[in-house]
């Protein structure tokens, strides 16, 4: 569980620091999402893992290397579903 809060506390800091413009063009998450989130219409417990996810790596790379998300979070999904099999 202390993953899943260092995650959710790394997504507040994004959140707080950064415009949900900048947020949405480095993400790839559509602006209103974003503001939602930010301004605490959605939270972020009960928002979507894929959201989740884009959010996490979004702080990591740059809006020049969304494919390398897009790819990122592919393979995270793709790992994710072989440790449920195990």
């Amino acid at each position: 569980m202390n993953e899943i809060s260092n995650i959710i506390e790394s997504i507040e800091r994004l959140l707080k620091n950064n415009t949900p413009y900048n947020i949405s063009k480095n993400s790839g998450l559509p602006r209103q999402t974003v503001t939602d989130l930010k301004n605490g219409n959605t939270n972020i417990r009960d928002a979507r893992f894929r959201t989740i996810e884009k959010l996490y790596y979004s702080q990591y790379l740059g809006s020049a290397q969304k494919w390398s998300l897009s790819y990122w979070a592919c393979q995270n999904s793709l790992v994710s579903l072989a440790i449920d099999r195990k």
